[in-house]
């Protein structure tokens, strides 16, 4: 018996130690691979987006879809905006080279406890490559390929410019891609202009337009928003006056539907259903 315990744990150590070593083959081979892909800087910041409808057969359905994204830059946008989006999608930002080992860790025992891919732990320079580059499946080859373009985009470009180029390209629901399309379709003024609370919804939307929309869902909406603002307080990023009074603020939206993007309803119901 003890002989049969012996060869067991010699063949399963063998065979633990070569699926762990082909794994690391793969991951490295991916990881090369994916560094030499070319980093196209206009795919970052476009001044607009084309969104292309394809019908059952895979035919591309020839029709304007044209969305304009007013791109605006760091330098006019408030520092409660920036905070909003650092404290909730990525407190490190200004701390980590492009990715966040913590948080893959914590995000990988998640993963595994509720056995599925719950969990991303993107950093908002990872958020920006799979905007602008990748697809957003979750898959293993893809997060590798978003993180080695996450630290290629962080050698070349500062913090500020990442973070500038981020909140130009992330969806806010209602067709309003980047902060200052959103400013002005939810609250009819620019995202300079933005109050606390207005920034703190917005950075509270994009983790998911549909389930958080100010308009459809303003009881999760709100729920959101105030998370956003404590997330803000224990980051230090506002006194405990103004998180207080921001918390107990209603919503109060001032839609302007002038500048919403003008879709073809087929267009428009395909992209919601998406």
């Amino acid at each position: 018996m003890k002989k049969f315990f012996k060869w067991f744990f010699i063949i399963s150590s063998i065979l633990i130690l070569s699926i762990l070593i082909g794994l690391g083959f793969y991951v490295s081979s991916v990881y090369s691979n994916a560094k030499k892909l070319k980093l196209n800087e206009e795919t970052l910041s476009l001044q607009s987006l084309k969104i292309n409808i394809y019908d059952n057969d895979n035919n591309l359905i020839n029709e304007d879809n044209e969305i304009d994204k007013n791109y605006k830059s760091i330098d006019n946008i408030n520092e409660n905006t920036k905070n909003a989006f650092i404290s909730t999608e990525d407190k490190n930002f200004y701390n980590h080279k492009g990715i966040s080992y913590k948080r893959i860790i914590k995000a990988g025992i998640n993963n595994i406890r509720y056995r599925k891919l719950k969990e991303g732990a993107s950093t908002i320079t990872q958020q920006l490559v799979k905007n602008t580059f990748l697809s957003s499946e979750k898959t293993f080859e893809r997060k590798i390929k978003e993180i080695a373009l996450a630290q290629k985009i962080e050698n070349r470009f500062t913090k500020d410019q990442i973070l500038e180029k981020y909140l130009n390209v992330i969806y806010f629901g209602n067709s309003c891609y980047g902060i200052e399309n959103a400013s002005n379709y939810y609250f009819s003024k620019s995202a300079k202009d933005l109050s606390l609370e207005e920034a703190s919804l917005l950075a509270g939307v994009i983790k998911s337009p549909s389930r958080y929309s100010p308009i459809k869902k303003s009881e999760n909406c709100l729920k959101r928003r105030n998370l956003v603002l404590n997330e803000m307080y224990k980051d230090g990023k506002i006194s405990l006056v103004d998180y207080t009074k921001a918390k107990n603020k209603k919503i109060s939206l001032n839609i302007n539907n002038s500048v919403k993007n003008k879709l073809n309803s087929f267009s428009q119901a395909s992209i919601d259903e998406a």
